[in-house]
């Protein structure tokens, strides 16, 4: 056996303890944790070749001998030199030449694949239920099995019915899959899309427009539908109607769009008025403080009319509004009463009252005249060089036993109302207590206890429409004239 033998004397302790100080070899220093045994082996690291030790160091003087002893001790010997090569021994072949790099760890091998995951159905005692291969099912929500798609519960069965999603979609569930496109439910219609959600709102289908009524869960609407404050019509088959009259016990217009006509509008080349119900409207209208007429049709009128014994004129220069006052009418002027529109020019005294105001006088640019014989108040205004009938009012003047005087008078004073047991508004003095005044109302409201107007029934005041009476009395100025005859 290859090996290095070190012999070391007890009495020589100190002299090793000073060469471990030094470090003389690797190999050295382990000798220096030798124990009583004769021979320390140290075989070499593997990986690591074994060199030759170096000769130690001189040892330090010869210590002196201790008191105690008479022997001198010899001087010692020098180490052997060791061998210089190790001799050969088949027992311990030298160590092998280290790899420069580790030898790699064997590559893992591969698992072996799992075995894919396959799906079937299940008919179990509370329905279907889709279950895979590795113990799972679907199970809460709108899933596809193949090119289907099916609802399932919580639980992994498939509804029948209505079926509401964790996203809160409605779809219609059979053991077949969700519908789509038209649904009846047994109590409405319902529309369902290409992916089984059911749609509200507005949808086209059929070249039709629907409405699907989110206030009624998404049923489809027939009749009468609002959606964003504009209501619609629905034939009984769903399909909304445009462009055309449809009559609810009234009449509606439903325009181009579908949307319900309110105020005015066209149709068939007429102009027709809606109130804000949809309704359509007949007889006289007041927009806006002008008045139309509108024909039993609903179409707008124009031009002459009669009701009862009055003519009126729609001017259609004046976009069909009613003519009050002065207007030209063929070429020729015509006077309208200022607030009913009834033709005035037409009345028999009316140019008798005229040309006898022509006469007159007044300090004020207003003239009032009253006509006791057939009862009528005009008002004229000077323009011109002339006076110009202003307003031709119906009136009611005294009775016999208690006649309207006569004569030329002067504005004065004026108030609000009067009457006990009745109440007379706007009032407007032109002698001592004769007044223009409104016709009686019940005391304290505006409900009429006698209306008469053209005749002989006062107790002596010129009785006015209530609203000539406010007419006057806001309008006509004091001191102006008052002539009656």
């Amino acid at each position: 056996m290859n090996r290095i033998s070190i012999r070391l004397l007890h009495c020589l302790g100190a002299s090793v303890a000073a060469l471990a100080c030094v470090a003389l070899s690797p190999l050295a220093a382990a000798a220096t944790d030798a124990t009583a045994a004769d021979s320390t082996i140290v075989t070499a690291p593997s990986g690591e070749a074994p060199t030759t030790p170096a000769s130690p160091a001189t040892p330090e003087a010869t210590p002196a001998s201790p008191a105690s002893s008479n022997t001198t001790p010899a001087t010692p010997a020098s180490p052997a030199a060791p061998e210089a090569t190790p001799a050969s021994s088949n027992d311990d072949p030298a160590p092998a030449t280290p790899s420069p790099t580790p030898t790699p760890e064997p590559s893992p091998t591969p698992p072996e694949p799992a075995p894919p995951v396959t799906g079937h159905w299940v008919r179990q005692a509370a329905g279907w239920r889709y279950e895979f291969s590795d113990g799972t099912w679907l199970k809460g929500g709108v899933h596809a099995v193949g090119a289907t798609r099916y609802a399932f519960t919580d639980d992994g069965y498939v509804p029948v019915g209505w079926y509401r999603s964790p996203e809160g979609t409605w779809y219609a569930s059979t053991e077949d899959g969700v519908r789509t496109g038209w649904y009846h439910d047994g109590a409405a219609w319902y529309y369902l899309d290409g992916d089984g959600s059911m749609a509200t709102g507005w949808r086209l289908s059929g070249g039709a427009w629907y409405y699907l009524d989110p206030t009624r869960g998404g049923a489809m609407a027939t009749g009468w539908a609002k959606d964003a404050n504009t209501w619609y019509y629905m034939d009984a088959s769903g399909a909304m109607k445009s462009s055309t009259w449809v009559r609810e016990g009234a009449w509606y217009y439903l325009t181009g769009s579908g949307a319900m006509a309110t105020g005015w509008f066209i149709a068939d080349g007429s102009w027709y008025y809606a109130d804000g119900s949809g309704a359509m409207r007949t007889g006289w209208l007041n927009d806006s403080g002008t008045w139309y007429y509108l024909h039993p049709s609903g179409a707008m009128g124009t031009g002459w009319i009669q009701e009862g014994s009055s003519w009126y004129y729609l001017n259609p220069n004046a976009g069909g509004a009613m003519a009050t006052g002065w207007a030209a009418v063929g070429g020729a002027w015509n006077y309208f009463d200022r607030w009913k529109g009834f033709w005035v020019s037409g009345r028999a005294d009316f140019e008798a009252d005229w040309n006898y105001a022509k006469t007159l006088y007044s300090p004020t640019n207003y003239l009032v005249v009253v006509d006791t014989g057939a009862p009528h108040c005009m008002t004229f205004y000077w323009a011109e060089g002339a006076w110009q009938p202003l307003t031709d009012m119906p009136c009611s003047v005294g009775k016999a036993s208690t006649p309207t005087v006569t004569g030329t008078f002067t504005i004065k004073n004026r108030g609000s109302s009067f009457g006990h047991g009745y109440t007379a508004y706007w009032w407007t003095q032109f002698s001592g207590d004769y007044l223009f005044h409104s016709v009686l109302y019940y005391e304290g409201s505006y409900t009429v206890k006698d209306g008469t107007l053209g005749g002989h029934v006062s107790h002596g005041c010129v009785r006015l429409r209530y609203e000539d009476a406010k007419w006057l009395h806001d309008t006509i100025p004091s001191g102006t004239y008052v002539t009656i005859y």
